[in-house]
């Protein structure tokens, strides 16, 4: 590791040094204001017209400065939720932007790896800007995920979460997560945790891509992609210090800083989370998460830019109640020692060199280091014989990544369309290592200590190989008509090594390779202000992993990745004078070749592609400003979820072979109704001041396969308030407002339904000051 650092040091300095300065010749100084109430607006960006290498954000008055060559250039300013203004250098005394009546989702990248306007992608894609994360103030993801159209994230404890996009509240590999469009992990070694091992403290937006992304980004992408998009660096030097506090037993305190000197632009964030004598027992969590942003401008047309994170997580594993437990509010647990620990290293040098107006090439180099230690209580199986003791598993999955990625984007005015071609080679090699506990029960049941008796349970290494090619090619052949074909292909490979001795239900060593072509086409048609219409075919595909691979069988399971095929319809629009704004979707997507266990004669149970289901739902967004101090959102989905083919085979207490078949059932963890409700109000008085009310609800699921439980669902509502005077802001939330008995996800796995609680009434307040700035 200390030799990627000294190396990437190396080429930045090498960089920075051997260029010269060209120092502006005039100094472009004002305010910016809202026109109506004359407030200042911060974070707006400004810019020197054709030159992208110049660039400031107003301060926390409104003020800005920017070197320019002379005072008669054109500058531009632009915000969020503002119309745009052009003027000359040397009117920039003050400047009174015009609020438009809904924020709007101009840019988005996430599509395509781009940017590019929101009206040309034929896709479900939603964006929580800076203003809406300012609104909801998280201190977990799921709080302001949710508030998305079709997603439902369902926290399980710490920031240790699952995810619902287009498919069930699930563990498997069926969504992408991204740190400025870059995956965090390679494929073949999906964590349902992965979130956790993102900065939300230089996170400046977030974009979700909802169905299948598989033609851009490969293998996972299936039900959606959520990007994390970090901070840009701009203006001068600026930052905040937040803290915040909950009667629970929860604190975290963030620094961010950020600015542009010239060329050189740095962005800096991080944060430091507790949670300590929970409303669980055994339910503590600490994080700490640092990231650096760099950026360089070469010159007027190149810009190499670099981000390194650190995160270092660790939280208790408190297990699930039982249904009389859940009910009478009893929140001990049996695990006393289980845990989650995640380290993870990522860093990333790019180059971006825009050739002329119509050409682009972008070249990233990526290193990644993960380390996850686990002993969880989900392994955990009781002695049938001896009913205090137990056995269970301490495990640590280890993985490295060395990535090449390049994309070069080509526009063709002539022929109306533009052409992005782009790469990847992801070569990441992995160890993973498990070994038994025994484990010592009292005479209430509880998990009180264990011992490692030196019993390896695994022991392998696997290098992963991802080597992938695609394009995307979008035509206009009627100026309202845009068609957008896509095509990747990606060729994975495991090298298996094991290091325990072949025999029973063990494997040898193997070296298995695999190829997939993944298409899509789409088509916008715009009808003017601002109503778009959209359809697509998208795919997606999930290669095996190397435990379904390969873990506990004496030999290699021949497995082909599994497939989602996605038929979507959907309108982008405004209306009532440009008061109102819906986003609606409609999709139906089918997988093929899912993997689950079925039971072999000759080789016992064994993984097979014999599963298959369905998915279709209606996604919906709708944003209606009756007043200029009021807003109202509401967000969510009607959709099911369910087999077409799928059965289980288990053993029973005999010793017998039980098959049982759930073709035609709603899948378990699939809320036919998911809604978010919130209704945003300023103070008349003082428009700094805003309360935010929201209701989320989840409707009933089925939380088995042979849909015998039912969980009937829930509603919740929370209270927000954030007020500004100056450079402090403070805010108070209220969350679970009733103080709802509710559990974010409730499973049965035959043994009875186990429910993860969700946090009763909390109080949560915070504090944030801001400093820096123009003057």
């Amino acid at each position: 590791m200390r030799k990627v650092f000294i190396f990437f040091g190396i080429i930045y300095l090498l960089v920075v040094l051997g260029k010269n300065e060209t120092f502006a010749q005039y100094t472009a100084k004002g305010r910016i204001l809202d026109y109506n109430n004359q407030e200042a607006i911060v974070g707006a960006t400004i810019t020197l017209v054709g030159t992208k290498a110049k660039g400031s954000v107003s301060d926390n008055q409104g003020r800005f400065r920017l070197e320019v060559p002379s005072s008669t250039s054109r500058i531009q300013i632009q915000s969020l939720g503002y119309k745009p203004q052009t003027i000359r250098a040397d009117e920039c005394a003050t400047i009174r932007l015009n609020p438009m009546t809904l924020e709007l989702e101009d840019l988005v990248v996430t599509a395509s790896r781009d940017a590019q306007k929101r009206s040309d992608v034929p896709a479900a894609i939603s964006t929580l800007s800076p203003k809406r994360m300012e609104q909801y103030r998280p201190s977990r993801l799921d709080e302001v995920l949710n508030s998305v159209p079709g997603v439902y994230m369902s926290p399980l404890g710490g920031e240790q979460h699952m995810m619902s996009i287009r498919q069930p509240i699930s563990t498997k590999s069926l969504f992408l997560y991204l740190e400025d469009g870059m995956p965090i992990r390679p494929t073949g070694n999906f964590n349902h945790n992965a979130l956790l091992e993102m900065n939300m403290a230089i996170t400046q937006s977030v974009e979700v891509l909802r169905g299948p992304a598989s033609s851009i980004y490969g293998s996972e992408a299936v039900g959606g992609a959520i990007n994390m998009i970090t901070i840009t660096p701009e203006g001068q030097f600026n930052g905040n210090i937040t803290a915040r506090v909950s009667d629970r037993g929860f604190y975290r305190s963030d620094v961010t800083l950020s600015g542009k000197n010239n060329k050189l632009g740095y962005a800096l964030g991080g944060y430091v989370a507790r949670q300590i004598d929970g409303v669980r027992d055994h339910s503590d969590m600490e994080k700490n998460a640092i990231s650096l942003k760099l950026t360089y401008d070469l010159n007027d047309k190149t810009e190499l830019w670099s981000t390194t994170s650190i995160i270092d997580y660790r939280a208790d594993m408190s297990g699930s109640l039982d249904k009389e437990n859940f009910e009478s509010e009893e929140y001990s647990t049996l695990y006393t020692f289980t845990e989650r620990l995640a380290k993870a290293f990522r860093q990333r040098l790019q180059i971006d060199h825009q050739w002329s107006t119509y050409s682009k090439t972008s070249v990233a180099f990526v290193y990644r280091n993960n380390i996850s230690d686990q002993t969880p209580s989900y392994r955990i199986k009781n002695n049938r014989q001896d009913p205090l003791k137990a056995t269970g598993e301490m495990n640590e999955n280890h993985f490295q990544s060395y990535v090449f990625w390049l994309q070069h984007v080509q526009k063709l005015p002539a022929l109306k369309s533009t052409l992005r071609i782009g790469g990847n080679i992801d070569y990441s090699p992995m160890t993973y290592f498990a070994e038994r506990i025994d484990i010592t029960r009292n005479e209430d049941g509880i998990y009180t200590s264990f011992t490692r008796p030196n019993v390896t349970l695994l022991d392998y290494e696997t290098d992963i190989n991802n080597k992938a090619l695609y394009s995307q090619l979008d035509i206009r052949p009627l100026n309202k008509l845009k068609l957008v074909l896509g095509l990747r292909y990606d060729h994975f490979g495991y090298q298996f090594d094991n290091n325990l001795k072949a025999g029973d239900n063990i494997s040898g060593d193997d070296n298995d390779h695999q190829s997939k072509i993944t298409p899509r086409a789409g088509l916008t048609y715009d009808f003017g202000n601002d109503r778009i219409l959209y359809a697509n075919f998208s795919q997606g595909f999930i290669p095996p992993s190397v435990n379904e691979i390969y873990r506990k069988t004496a030999e290699k399971q021949n497995l082909n990745p599994a497939r989602f095929n996605n038929y979507e319809l959907g309108t982008w629009l405004k209306f009532l004078d440009g008061k109102a704004s819906l986003d609606l979707s409609l999709y139906w997507m089918r997988g093929k070749d899912e993997i689950i266990s079925v039971y072999d004669e000759v080789r016992g149970f064994i993984n097979n592609n014999a599963g298959s289901t369905e998915h279709m739902g209606i996604e919906y967004g709708l944003s209606y400003k009756p007043f200029s101090l009021t807003e109202i959102r509401l967000s969510g989905n009607i959709s099911k979820h369910k087999y077409l083919k799928y059965f289980e085979a288990k053993s029973n207490t005999e010793g017998q072979v039980i098959r049982s078949d759930f073709d035609d059932n709603d899948m378990p963890g699939a809320p036919s109704w998911v809604n978010n409700l919130s209704v945003t109000q300023k103070m008349p008085f003082y428009s700094n001041w805003t309360w935010l009310i929201e209701w989320q609800h989840v409707g009933p699921y089925y939380s088995d396969n042979a849909n015998n439980s039912e969980y009937k669902g829930y509603d919740v509502f929370n209270l927000r308030s954030n007020c500004r005077f100056g450079r402090i802001s403070v805010w108070a939330q209220l969350l679970n407002l009733t103080d709802k008995l509710y559990a974010t996800r409730v499973s049965n796995s035959g043994w009875g339904e186990k429910y993860t609680p969700g946090a009763p009434r909390t109080f949560l307040v915070g504090i944030e000051y801001r400093f820096g700035g123009n003057r």
